[in-house]
């Protein structure tokens, strides 16, 4: 793998290159946004933005030649999640850690979802996808067209709080690239001590509440969605940090990220389970060793 990472480290243009063309295709998204992170912490901000713009146009180009008029909007596409993951590697670099750029990106990605729902141009949006979204869920059923209005009530929340999940993971492949040519290795041990901490969890607490007594979706309720992503998040970085310190056979690792990700009648109650841990360790600090100070990523 150092090999691998040294090569990626070389010339910008390999970076670039490469990142544009995994951006092109859906799934591998995560892996561009990865590269570019790579890139901002290997070499600095400059190289960094350098990178994420240089891809963004030839992400534009291609997708222009391909669709025509789609390629501009792939290209903006390109600029903002590849600048995210840009200044999600700089706030890394800067604050030595994961957790300050996994806080910011928590309350910017709960606010836009907040601020994007309840716009009305967000609403028109909902209400246009929210018969696709029953037909997708059964067709002309009643109870299939009441799923698709509360998925779409949501959709801003599912999306950005996807769409967090997937920088923080391009961001973490991005640190463990960077730790592979420049030891010691961090990713493993800042994942492990992730942690919101208590003023963010104070916001998601309110907003929260706040979503309890507000009715379907709305502005409160697609930012929730987004705060249970990134709770179920460091109930992951929980599960991890329990994992390592016990000497768990990494069998139970796989069993709970199947629990939580796999659909099946579990997964909900998996899920919930997963974001209140992660919640509840904010306030009782779950990963502080007994007699000892706070766990690293600790308040």
């Amino acid at each position: 793998m150092e090999k691998v990472a040294a090569w990626l480290g070389g010339p910008r243009h390999r970076v670039i290159l490469l990142s544009a063309a995994l951006f092109l295709v859906p799934l591998f998204m995560p892996l561009a946004a990865a590269l570019v992170a790579f890139a901002t912490l290997l070499k600095g901000p400059r190289e960094g933005v350098i990178a994420a713009l240089a891809a963004a146009l030839v992400v534009g180009g291609v997708s222009a030649i391909q669709s025509g008029a789609q390629g501009l909007a792939l290209a903006m596409s390109a600029v903002l999640i590849l600048g995210a993951v840009t200044y999600g590697a700089i706030l890394v670099g800067r604050s030595g850690s994961l957790d300050f750029a996994f806080q910011a990106g928590t309350l910017v990605f709960g606010a836009l979802a907040a601020v994007f729902s309840a716009l009305p141009a967000g609403r028109e949006i909902a209400a246009q996808v929210a018969p696709q979204l029953a037909q997708a869920f059964g067709g002309a059923s009643p109870e299939a067209a009441e799923i698709g209005q509360m998925v779409a009530a949501l959709l801003f929340g599912l999306a950005l709080g996807g769409l967090l999940l997937s920088l923080f993971i391009a961001l973490l492949l991005g640190r463990w690239l960077e730790g592979v040519l420049r030891p010691p290795p961090r990713a493993g041990l800042e994942f492990r001590g992730l942690k919101a901490g208590r003023l963010v969890t104070l916001v998601v607490s309110v907003v929260f509440i706040g979503a309890m007594f507000t009715q379907g979706g709305g502005g409160l309720g697609n930012a929730a969605i987004v705060f249970v992503l990134a709770m179920t998040l460091q109930g992951f970085a929980v599960t991890h940090w329990l994992a390592a310190r016990h000497e768990l056979n990494r069998g139970w690792l796989v069993l709970v990220y199947a629990l939580v990700l796999l659909p099946t009648p579990l997964s909900p109650f998996a899920v919930m389970a997963m974001a209140a841990t992660g919640y509840m360790d904010n306030w009782l600090g779950f990963r502080r060793p007994a007699g000892g100070p706070p766990a690293a990523g600790g308040d």
